[in-house]
């Protein structure tokens, strides 16, 4: 018997089966684009009852056009040749449930292919932004961004897929990266997942400028102050919900500016306040201030501690108040107290460490103190702690008395280790060099602001309204000798009592 062998395949035939598996692949690839892109639509409508929204309407139009059979005219219209009138009527006859439902399925693929392809387009240009860093790993990948999601009208979050490459070494291209998005990069933070990166971009870039006058507007709340302006809006803060603040960075970032501007801004909005201002410096800073009615400036360590003392006796006779009337916290618009705000200048220089043998060693240590008790209490008897330093460490401000700040407003630091020190992270130290520009930061809520400027010209004109405004009655100040250790007299008399475990934990809790 013969042996038989099976007929090779021509050149043609090779090229054909060729040509075949190429165009497989194409129609592979074709359709897996198409995929993702409806798999993005999907994404972008969101929820089912969003879906459900555009379907309904989706569905009565396709309605209306089977009942004018104008599907049929389409069809005809896209093409004759295949389309021929024996086909049409094929159609026709399948009824009205299977036209429409086809109808509506096509048209629903369609609509969300178009929801897909512009987050599509957009998804692969941040790759092509991200690709121009020439970012990869020791096995030569590259980050790819997996997601983009908007989180409001100015920002979107990317997620980025970035095995050993890791935040930080995408952080210290932040520079080269808002160069290639054409964007301002908000954060650069790591998610759960260390193999991935968001990135949170924002079209919309802070000023270099604000204008205190302007931002007064701002100024709705009784006892509020201006932070700044962010991305989102115009930030301003009621000093009654902190209860206690810090400002903190280096010297031309913006700090003294910042809180001359808030101590403005409470004197214009509240209407029953005293102002304790303690300047190491000679008092040159708040002279300004001193005119007012309500303000009492201290310009040494002895009249710094004398002044400490009395807001503690005063507060002490607060909560012989609180706890005579069985409430739980002072509000000045209730009752016979003013708001008292101390503000210090340079708290690091009053509270330093010093030696013992320093000749202010004991009033350095009784500020500590005193400012320790104010902090921790002063919540609910209506005062409030702003504290100013170049430099925050437990050596110049206590960590016991920063435990109880919660608001901090941190401009540029030189490094990030200071910027640490006062928030937590070292976004500070990555500011530009903008006057004004700094992070604030209250609880969970933290944003970069531009902070208001006020010149002296405006600051004096805002300082004469409001010592106008107590002239003429419109503000006042209840305990009217502005000594705050003579508290005015209530209708029920006040005796000096300890302050209960039940009222520190009130105060502690609200």
């Amino acid at each position: 018997m013969s042996d038989s062998k099976s007929p090779q395949p021509s050149n043609f035939d090779k090229e054909m089966a060729k040509v075949f598996d190429q165009a497989a692949i194409a129609i592979g690839i074709i359709c897996a684009f198409n995929f993702k892109i409806l798999c993005q639509g999907l994404k972008e409508v969101g929820t089912l009852g969003r879906f459900l929204k555009w379907l309904i309407p989706i569905t009565l139009i396709s309605y209306m056009v089977v009942r004018y059979q104008w599907q049929l005219d389409f069809l005809y219209w896209l093409s004759p040749k295949f389309f021929h009138n024996e086909r049409l009527e094929a159609i026709f006859y399948l009824g009205t449930l299977k036209n429409v439902s086809g109808v509506a399925g096509i048209s629903t693929l369609v609509w969300l292919w178009i929801c897909g392809i512009i987050p599509t387009i957009r998804l692969r240009g941040y790759q092509n932004a991200l690709d121009c860093l020439g970012l990869k790993n020791a096995k030569d990948f590259a980050p790819k961004v997996v997601d983009a999601t908007r989180l409001d009208t100015y920002r979107v979050s990317l997620k980025v897929l970035a095995p050993g490459i890791g935040v930080e070494k995408i952080k210290a291209r932040r520079d080269e990266l808002q160069s290639s998005f054409e964007k301002d990069i908000e954060e650069i933070n790591r998610f759960k997942n260390p193999k991935y990166v968001e990135i949170i971009l924002s079209t919309k870039f802070l000023p270099d400028f604000v204008d205190f006058s302007q931002a007064l507007e701002n100024l709705t709340e009784s006892g509020s102050f201006i932070v700044g302006e962010s991305k989102k809006e115009f930030v301003t803060c009621e000093i009654a919900k902190l209860p206690h603040m810090m400002i903190a960075g280096t010297t031309g970032g913006g700090k003294s500016q910042f809180f001359k501007q808030l101590l403005t801004g409470l004197l214009k909005s509240t209407d029953h306040l005293q102002m304790h201002l303690i300047d190491m410096k000679g008092g040159l800073e708040f002279r300004d201030f001193a005119t007012l009615p309500n303000v009492k400036v201290a310009k040494t360590i002895e009249a710094s501690v004398s002044t400490l003392r009395k807001v503690k006796k005063e507060m002490d006779a607060r909560f012989d108040y609180l706890e005579e009337k069985g409430v739980q916290q002072i509000e000045p618009e209730r009752h016979p107290f003013d708001r008292i705000v101390i503000g210090v200048d340079e708290a690091s220089v009053l509270y330093a460490q010093a030696r013992r043998d320093d000749e202010d060693y004991d009033l350095i240590c009784e500020a500590r103190n005193l400012t320790e008790k104010i902090a921790k209490l002063g919540r609910a008897a209506a005062i409030n702690l702003v504290l100013a330093t170049q430099k925050v460490s437990k050596e110049s401000i206590d960590t016991r008395i920063q435990e109880n700040i919660t608001g901090r407003m941190c401009f540029k630091t030189g490094t990030p280790e200071g910027s640490v020190r006062v928030l937590g992270n070292a976004k500070a130290s990555h500011l530009p060099a903008t006057p004004g520009r700094g992070v604030w930061q209250f609880g969970n809520e933290e944003c970069e602001v531009q902070a208001p400027y006020l010149s002296t010209n405006a600051m004096k004109e805002v300082l004469q309204e409001v010592k106008e405004e107590y002239q003429t009655g419109a503000k006042t100040v209840k305990q009217k000798n502005k000594e705050v250790d003579t508290p005015m007299t209530t209708s029920a008399p006040v005796t000096t009592k300890p302050l209960t475990k039940e009222m520190l934990l009130n105060d502690t809790q609200s």
